[in-house]
């Protein structure tokens, strides 16, 4: 494993400075402003976390994407295992990927399961985009809130969650059920499947339900992320209003 590894960009830096990621030393450009920027100032601050200001050309060697003028290096993190969701409290929403190969998809998807509080993601090792750090950025911070572990088998981890009460829900193009017309209020696992393919037979087949979201424009389906964010608010919404 790398002693160091370098994250870029200011919301994913500011989320491991929130999450507590082991931090040796954060760059940042020498006129950089902005309320991130101010925050991730008085963070490493109060973390006692060096930070340099440096010019754009310093930023620009040390990582290839758009810093956006921040850059971090950190300890890299030991990978998430099952353990890692199955011991959280009140475990109730899982996403799993079936073969997502984009991986600005797989960022953006983290992304919304960051922001409503999903307890984990599963992705194939197999033919899925890997776990980049280009996966990291695009979840803007995401990564570290919200555990991504890679499986062997998707089909025999359905069949785990479903022992563990779990109610399994697949986005389908053709499927003839809305979101809003299944019960999201129990434990449940989300798949969400490919760009091209969508859900595997095999896959499709465990599933309690499956569902489309409708559109009334000329195209037929939305991207995976987008889709997900939108099966996840319907999720949000639903529990939020029974606890009312």
């Amino acid at each position: 494993m790398k002693l160091m590894e370098t994250i870029s960009g200011r919301n994913p830096v500011l989320e491991a400075l929130r999450s507590g990621r082991e931090i040796k030393e954060i760059f940042i450009l020498r006129d950089g402003r902005g309320p991130a920027v101010e925050e991730i100032k008085r963070m490493a601050a109060r973390k006692r976390i060096t930070l340099q200001k440096v010019d754009r050309r310093k930023l620009d060697q040390m990582v290839t994407e758009n810093h956006q003028g921040v850059v971090a290096r950190v300890r890299p993190r030991s990978p998430w295992k099952m353990e890692d969701i199955l011991n959280k409290e009140d475990l109730s929403l899982i996403i799993a990927l079936d073969q997502i190969q984009d991986p600005q998809n797989l960022g953006a998807i983290i992304r919304s399961a960051a922001f409503i509080g999903v307890d984990g993601i599963l992705t194939p090792k197999d033919r899925s985009a890997p776990l980049t750090e280009t996966v990291q950025r695009a979840s803007s911070g995401g990564w570290e809130w919200v555990p991504v572990v890679e499986i062997t088998n998707l089909a025999r981890t359905i069949d785990e969650f479903k022992d563990r009460g779990f109610w399994i829900t697949a986005g389908e193009q053709n499927a003839k059920t809305q979101p809003w017309q299944v019960d999201f209020t129990y434990p449940t696992l989300i798949v969400i499947g490919s760009e091209g393919k969508g859900v595997r037979p095999l896959v499709r087949k465990k599933c309690d339900h499956l569902i489309r979201i409708p559109g009334i424009g000329n195209l037929e389906s939305l991207n995976a992320s987008v889709a997900t964010g939108i099966i996840l608010y319907e999720i949000m919404r639903q529990r939020k209003m029974e606890q009312e």
